[in-house]
């Protein structure tokens, strides 16, 4: 589970059971670990999270895991916030939750 908080608001994201995770500092997003970082970058961040299809990280997680992951539903969503970035692999479907 994620919860995203400014001062007006906070969504609560429960993603079930989750296969992996990675977490690391914003600025990483230099680094172009990302294929379609610059789309985003033009369009200054404006969501905070965005599914991701054939990311790197699910692709990673698949040759990691050497066939012992079962990944045929696994999805991949990537949270971006001013101070960080959150990798998420996970098969169940995705609770939002606005407080």
């Amino acid at each position: 589970m994620v919860e995203l908080a400014s001062r007006d608001n906070r969504i609560v994201l429960d993603f079930g059971i989750v296969s992996a995770v990675r977490t690391f500092d914003r600025n990483i997003l230099d680094a172009d670990i990302y294929d379609n970082i610059e789309e985003l970058r033009k369009d200054k961040f404006s969501n905070v999270i965005y599914e991701v299809e054939n990311g790197n990280y699910l692709n990673e997680m698949k040759w990691i895991a050497s066939g012992y992951l079962d990944y045929q539903d696994m999805k991949q969503y990537t949270i971006i916030t001013d101070n960080c970035c959150i990798d998420i692999a996970y098969e169940w479907e995705l609770k939002i939750e606005v407080l």
